[in-house]
């Protein structure tokens, strides 16, 4: 459902993408009277879509996978989930699924990588607007890249660089850090990343660890308390 609406919204913004069309934004639209006019285009128009595109993402990782819970006993037995009930408690779900594929999840991890790809495209088309062809970036309230620093510039190009590559094949990551987190200038140290492969092999539940608990849990116990609860032995309390 909200899927839909994101795929609406998009097909909106682009639209207009490209056209030369702008939208103003006036006090009276916000509510505040002491405002500014805002004037969107083609750099706002972009960054949106990439934005929106991020979320189309999300959205299909999510609903790519049985995710499905027992809610009514998850917090008394959260590793039911994972491993079925435990203390006596009991479930009708299979958690023999939880963390697979559904059906169309693998359709829906490449529609993700298709989204991703857009979004870091729609960046690029955000940036290079604003700093080549906004006519008044410093006067329309939008999104106005030419405040960031120098060296900040060159950190976003970049990250815009490692995405599209990284999207598509091998490419390379920085490990060094600076205050101003990670940095692709200087003499960094790189760790080679290929993030298109988590949708051409994505992660199941055969990819994660072995959970359990130190002890047995007391389902009657944690149902009563809402977290995992184990008997009392001995006078002594091992929760």
């Amino acid at each position: 459902m909200i899927k839909g609406y994101v795929d609406d919204m998009i097909k909106k913004i682009r639209a207009v993408e490209g056209t030369g069309y702008t939208f103003t934004i006036t006090p009276p639209m916000t509510g505040n009277t002491e405002a500014d006019n805002a004037v969107l285009d083609d750099g706002d128009f972009y960054a949106f879509d990439a934005g929106l595109n991020g979320l189309k993402a999300l959205l299909n990782i999510a609903t790519a996978y049985n995710l499905d819970v027992d809610y009514d006993i998850i917090e008394a037995d959260p590793l039911s989930a994972i491993n079925g009930p435990s203390g006596g408690l009991t479930s009708t779900l299979d958690s023999s699924r939880f963390f697979t594929l559904k059906s169309s999840g693998t359709t829906k991890m490449s529609s993700a990588l298709s989204s991703l790809k857009d979004a870091v495209a729609c960046l690029d088309k955000s940036y290079d607007f604003v700093m080549n062809s906004d006519p008044d970036p410093f006067t329309d309230n939008g999104i106005n890249f030419h405040e960031m620093s120098g060296e900040e510039q060159i950190n976003l190009e970049n990250w815009i660089k490692f995405g599209t590559n990284t999207l598509n094949g091998p490419a390379d990551f920085p490990l060094e850090r600076g205050d101003d987190g990670v940095s692709f200038t200087g003499d960094d140290k790189y760790l080679r990343m290929d993030i298109s492969k988590f949708f051409f092999a994505p992660l199941d539940r055969t990819d994660l660890p072995k959970f359990g608990y130190d002890l047995p849990i007391d389902g009657t116990l944690s149902l009563q308390y809402n977290s995992p609860e184990h008997k009392v032995v001995d006078d002594e309390s091992n929760r």
